[in-house]
């Protein structure tokens, strides 16, 4: 009931509309009883509050020592917008001073999913670094070679670094679903390198050239794996007219990604093959 804590919290929530944010508390329903202003005193508090309550807009506990702040954010953001928006309104909550009191930070759906993004981007990156390590590994047992195995996921680091400009280009903002498919390409689209590699080491103990063996290499193996990309392309399309919006969006990078992948297994891999320390 202090007319210098009301006062604060509506300097907050003048703060908060200039960012575009729609706020109500109940300061907006005193202000609205008492033509547009707070009132100087506490007496007359005591006959406003008991309106509000009976309108059921008083937001305010028994001992009107808690209020809450009904905040309502613009739809449609990228989560990256959504990042900044809860990032600047708890900036705004920390410079408020509330006079014997205190405001805690925003929650709600919105700010819940930001802090679950959060968390996500960082498990991923951790994720995908374990899972680029378990595949490194496994292909120095498969090859016997380190540098094989590392030629042999250039296709992979090509897709990865390309995935940012695909989620750009197409229009695809960084989500819980989107977020995991870093992870889940380098196991989908290392296969295709890994058939280009066996290929012309097979070529290559038969007797052929390196530069014979990689040409041989893609043309015993690169239809079958246009085919391959195909047909998973083919099956991932009819996840996508399922009238879901997310996974139609997870759906277009994840094909986007495996076509990658078949050109960098197809048209740059073998490039690498050609450098003279591979032997």
């Amino acid at each position: 009931k202090d007319p210098e804590v009301l006062k604060a919290i509506d300097d907050m929530e003048e703060k908060m509309r200039d960012i575009g944010i729609s706020a109500y508390s109940v300061v907006d329903g005193i202000k609205r009883i008492n033509l547009g202003r707070i009132p100087e005193r506490s007496l007359l508090l005591d006959n406003i509050y008991p309106i509000l309550i009976k309108q059921g807009m008083a937001f305010v506990d028994e001992k009107y020592s808690k209020t809450l702040i009904s905040l309502n954010v613009p739809s449609g953001l990228s989560i990256d917008e959504y990042t900044a928006l809860v990032q600047r309104i708890n900036e705004i909550i920390d410079s408020t001073n509330i006079p014997d009191g205190h405001i805690y930070h925003v929650t709600g759906a919105t700010a819940i999913n930001v802090a679950i993004n959060n968390i996500l981007f960082e498990q991923q990156i951790r994720s995908l670094f374990i899972s680029l390590l378990f595949v490194f590994a496994a292909l120095i047992i498969i090859f016997r070679s380190s540098l094989y195995a590392l030629l042999t996921m250039i296709p992979i680091g090509f897709v990865l670094v390309w995935e940012p400009g695909i989620l750009v280009t197409l229009d695809i903002s960084l989500s819980v679903i989107t977020i995991v498919i870093a992870s889940i390409i380098v196991g989908t689209g290392i296969d295709y390198g890994i058939h280009i590699t066996q290929r012309m080491r097979e070529e290559l103990r038969y007797g052929l050239k390196k530069r014979e063996a990689v040409k041989k290499a893609i043309e015993k193996t690169g239809l079958s794996l246009v085919e391959a990309a195909l047909t998973t392309v083919a099956g991932l399309l009819a996840v996508y007219f399922v009238n879901v919006p997310a996974l139609q969006s997870f759906v277009k990078v994840i094909i986007a990604m495996i076509l990658l992948s078949l050109v960098g297994a197809v048209f740059i891999l073998p490039a690498f093959y050609r450098l003279k320390m591979v032997k």
